[in-house]
């Protein structure tokens, strides 16, 4: 029988903490690999004093393992990750995502309560019952949350704790040529798991899914002169796969 703690114990010493838990992105980093905009995840991660005509100053929705220090680690990476499965959903008040997040603090005390499995699963319903109105202004609106961040649940691996150890983020950014919230549910469905990001693989930086192979180092090589018929070759992966890495990098630097 595999004891976890022990293997736990060994990576905590080895890693100088709780790989999961250490300071790995920059703000544009992370941004770029979830393919959301940087301005959003600081304002997601740091707060925003300044007030204007359409928004007002807000409270951190995300806490790092610093203050001082503006980096993401792992598991603030899945939380950003799913919050912005919550964003892409029409007619939701992402404003009050903070205001809700006082109901979890009650009721559900954890460190990253939106990349805790058991709350989507066991305590979701409650969630909507009690905050939902504050997100969402419809019933329907709430179902539909739950439909959507259960496709970017799907993306995550746990261990056997139910925490988060590998997630498989969008190659490319997301963007729906409907409005049917189910056809977007369908598309989120059949987009493929090809990229990872695993703490304990690369130093938390994207790999091609199942190599350990830098999606950075693939681009990178390949924007230095190198064929994809090389690359595919020298890493003994298809060249499909290498298409997979540079469209990501290359959409990761759009974006950030």
């Amino acid at each position: 029988m595999v004891n976890y703690q022990n293997i736990d114990e060994k990576l905590e010493k080895f890693y100088g903490g709780n790989p999961r838990e250490l300071p790995l992105y920059t703000i544009p980093e992370a941004a770029g690999y979830l393919k959301m905009p940087a301005r959003t995840l600081r304002r997601w991660v740091c707060g925003d004093n300044a007030e204007s005509k359409t928004r007002r100053p807000s409270e951190p929705v995300i806490q790092l393992p610093n203050s001082d220090r503006p980096m993401l680690s792992f598991m603030n990476l899945v939380e950003a990750y799913v919050l912005s499965s919550i964003r892409r959903i029409e007619n939701v008040r992402f404003d009050k995502v903070r205001t809700s997040l006082n109901f979890l603090e009650i009721n559900f005390p954890s460190p990253h309560p939106f990349a805790d499995n058991q709350f989507w699963v066991d305590r979701f319903d409650l969630y909507v019952d009690k905050a939902g109105s504050l997100i969402c202004t419809s019933r329907h609106g709430q179902i539909v949350i739950r439909e959507v961040v259960a496709q970017y649940l799907r993306r995550i691996d746990r261990d056997e704790k139910n925490i988060p150890i590998k997630i498989y983020p969008f190659s490319k950014p997301i963007n729906f040529d409907t409005s049917d919230e189910s056809a977007k549910v369908k598309k989120l469905e059949d987009i493929p798991r090809n990229i990872s990001i695993d703490p304990l693989v690369s130093f938390g930086r994207p790999t091609l899914a199942g190599t350990g192979i830098s999606t950075n180092v693939i681009a990178g090589r390949f924007n230095a002169g190198e064929s994809r018929e090389e690359l595919a070759k020298d890493y003994d992966i298809t060249e499909a796969q290498v298409e997979e890495a540079i469209d990501y990098e290359g959409s990761t630097r759009r974006v950030a």
